[in-house]
């Protein structure tokens, strides 16, 4: 999908589907946008527990916010629970992301698993995880 330079914009769990081949498919193309050709407010769409500070700050899509959402999904994957949590609502999630904050590591998440996350972080904010 990015080799095509198409951000799907709107990722989260409920978007990817194991079929019966143990391959992933991706559903729900609704917000993808061709990432030379974005010319679009997508401030306000899709679900926030998902999105990238970049996205919340009305930047133009990219490939970041498609990375960004598949950490959380990772982690809601590994914890069963959204990233910030069921009882977190969209407006605190924006204030978190908007003082840099990240969700706190689940305890029963292992160090590989955070890692994991970390790492995805590292590649997506370089110069505020040093």
């Amino acid at each position: 999908m990015h080799g095509q330079n198409i951000v799907h914009n709107d990722l989260r769990c409920d978007d990817i589907l194991v079929g019966m081949d143990g391959k992933a498919k991706l559903i729900d193309f609704g917000a993808i946008v061709n990432e030379a050709e974005i010319q679009v407010d997508l401030k306000h769409m899709g679900a926030v527990p998902w999105k990238s500070l970049e996205y919340l700050a009305g930047e133009r899509p990219s490939f970041v916010f498609d990375v960004y959402s598949f950490a959380m999904c990772i982690l809601e994957a590994l914890t069963k629970d959204i990233s910030w949590g069921s009882n977190l609502g969209a407006a605190s999630v924006r204030f978190q992301l908007k003082r840099g904050n990240i969700p706190k590591r689940p305890e029963r998440i292992s160090d590989k698993q955070w890692n994991l996350i970390e790492l995805i972080r590292k590649v997506i904010h370089p110069r505020e995880c040093r």
